[in-house]
């Protein structure tokens, strides 16, 4: 009972305003610290080992498809425009993948496979304007009919 009458007690005083309420003491502040920078000689980033062993591979894969984008640029030269970009991400790829000894045959590879599907794009380029400038100078002919259905008169 004394329990109850005493948080009565408190609870009247506090409603009615008889008993203020202790004011709450200020908590002393910590002084601030300045800041200290650490330098490293190491890079803050680093690739870990399975990333490159991936873009080892992935430059291959790249690599690879970019040689059939140039077999495939006989027909359009879309493919052959694809090639050569592909031939570019392969050869840089396996670049970036070559620091890692495992992923080094991959790499290289991509590098190797890459940089033939760019030169065979620069001989696709070089042999079309070749072949551009020749036919500027070339006079035309006589047209030759062929009848569709030859039948003999």
């Amino acid at each position: 009972m004394a329990k109850d009458e005493y948080n009565r007690g408190i609870n009247q005083s506090d409603e009615s305003g008889d008993a203020p309420l202790p004011e709450p003491t200020p908590q002393p502040q910590a002084e601030p610290q300045p800041a200290r920078y650490v330098e490293t000689s190491q890079p803050q980033y680093t690739i870990p080992q399975q990333n490159q062993q991936a873009m080892g591979l992935a430059s291959m894969i790249t690599g690879i498809g970019a040689l059939v984008f140039q077999f495939m640029g006989c027909c359009c030269g879309l493919f052959t425009c694809l090639g050569f970009v592909a031939g570019g991400v392969a050869v840089v790829l396996g670049l970036v993948a070559k620091k890692d000894p495992a992923a080094r045959g991959f790499a290289v590879a991509g590098i190797i496979a890459g940089a033939i599907a760019m030169v065979i794009t620069l001989f696709w380029i070089a042999a079309m304007v070749v072949l551009m400038l020749v036919g500027q100078h070339m006079e035309p002919g006589p047209v030759h009919t062929v009848p569709i259905f030859p039948f003999p008169d």
